[in-house]
Order: C-alpha cells, then sequence, then structure tokens
C-alpha cells in the first residue's frame, strides 16, 4: 500500500511539469507500435506509455556518453515485477527499450519531439 501512495502522489505532483517539459512520439520499428514519452521541465523524473505497460519513470543522464550527458538519458521503470529501460538518443531521434521480468521485450524504433 505504500508504494501505490509514493507512486500517487510522485504522479500528482510531477504531472503538471509534464505540460512545461519534452514530449516524444516513439514509432517501433519491429511493429509500428507506438510509444509516448513525457518528461519534466527539471528532467528527472518522466512516464512512458507503451504497448506493454504505461508507469512514471526516473531519468538518468549520462549514462552512454560521458562526454556529453545530454545526447541520450535514460528512462528507468522498476516495478514489482518488470524493470524497463528506455534510452533515447536526442542526436539521432532514435531509441532502445529492454524489458526484463514477468514482461520481456526488445525493441528500438524512432522518435518525433513534439511541439506544445
Amino acid at each position: 500500500m505504500r508504494s501505490t501512495t509514493f507512486c500517487c502522489v510522485t504522479f500528482l505532483t510531477a504531472a503538471p511539469a509534464y505540460a512545461e517539459g519534452r514530449k516524444f512520439e516513439c514509432t517501433s520499428v519491429e511493429d509500428g507500435s507506438v510509444i509516448k514519452l513525457w518528461q519534466d521541465a527539471e528532467g528527472r523524473h518522466g512516464h512512458l506509455d507503451t504497448p506493454i505497460l504505461s508507469k512514471d519513470a526516473q531519468v538518468l543522464h549520462g549514462l552512454h556518453d560521458k562526454n556529453d550527458d545530454l545526447a541520450a538519458e535514460t528512462f528507468l521503470v522498476v516495478d514489482d515485477d518488470t524493470v524497463l529501460t528506455f534510452t533515447i538518443d536526442f542526436k539521432k531521434l532514435t531509441y532502445d527499450m529492454n524489458a526484463k521480468g514477468v514482461i520481456n521485450d526488445i525493441d528500438h524504433g524512432t522518435c518525433v519531439e513534439l511541439t506544445g
């Protein structure tokens, strides 16, 4: 119960920041499915809406290019039974997704940044 309450509080406090943050729509080259991605204005939290789950995420910077920590960001979702990493490369506008646990999935594709 405590983790559910924390999740809901985090979402409610972060939700207004998503309106002022970054939004992306990504398309899988594997099956054409669409993934929506939101990042708050501070760049610390986000939300992933994928065909396999829809969850809030922690945003990790600089995991892929130590010389340029803005080149890519990894959205991390740790659920009770699944760990999902979603890495977006801002220079190439591509993504790699990896889910392990009850849900196992690997995907990649292209993204566009949405305005407004």
